[in-house]
């Protein structure tokens, strides 16, 4: 069974982007009450990034294009909640939307063009 090379991309920008945010806010929100009120306004797109990790993750794995759609919108709903850190998400986006349609092409040869 092949895997989208670009879905891989994706997860693995996502997991390692999501890594960076919780060990430096983990950091920042020990340090002081104002880190602490930082902390609390990015958790939103602290956990959509890791649930769009998480989801393009499944969508590798298991080839599921649905999950790689999930995982793209999930990327795009953590840069419109912050919007300061949205650049950083551009990366996950485009390799997520771009997962999508190559794990459905991935379907589709080996259903022998039987659109599933």
């Amino acid at each position: 069974m092949r895997r989208s090379k670009t879905e891989f991309l994706c997860a693995a920008l996502g997991t390692l982007y999501s890594i960076y945010l919780l060990a430096y806010f983990a950091d920042t929100a020990a340090g002081s009450i104002g880190g602490s009120i930082a902390t609390m306004i990015v958790t939103p797109h602290m956990l959509m990034c890791v649930l769009g990790s998480i989801f393009a993750w499944i969508a590798f794995f298991n080839n599921k294009r649905g999950m790689a759609l999930t995982a793209a919108i999930m990327f795009c709903v953590a840069a419109v909640m912050f919007t300061m850190y949205a650049e950083l998400c551009i990366p996950e986006i485009i390799l997520g939307f771009i997962g999508y349609v190559r794990i459905g092409k991935i379907l589709n040869e080996e259903n022998g063009g039987i659109q599933s």
